[in-house]
């Protein structure tokens, strides 16, 4: 079996990158995406080594935070379903960032 934690970190991973490229290519600007927030998280069936996971996100929120311009926080909404299209894990997770100095990313 597949481990929950892992499951969460490659949805936490994904979708930090997916908010990273998106910003630079939107606004020219890196960013710190940092997982913060677990919410909702359900597990409704195994993951076994070998199975194919697909992972549909959607942005729920995106905000500014007013003391500190160069921080924000990305809430997304996350379904996990595998190769015969059965939900297997969902989860509501908030990410905070932080706008990067270097202007080349890593």
């Amino acid at each position: 079996m597949v481990p929950g934690v892992i499951q969460i970190e490659a949805l936490a991973q994904l979708s930090g990158k997916l908010i990273e490229v998106t910003v630079f290519d939107n606004d020219r600007r890196w960013v710190w995406p940092i997982l913060s927030i677990v919410r909702k998280a359900k597990f409704r069936r195994f993951v076994r080594p070998g199975d194919t996971l697909h992972v549909e996100t959607k942005v729920l929120s995106v905000r500014q935070f007013d003391s500190k311009p160069d921080r924000g926080a990305v809430t997304m909404e996350h379904r996990t379903v595998n190769q015969e299209g059965a939900d297997v894990f969902s989860c509501e997770c908030v990410h905070i960032l932080q706008v990067r100095e270097a202007a080349v990313p890593v």
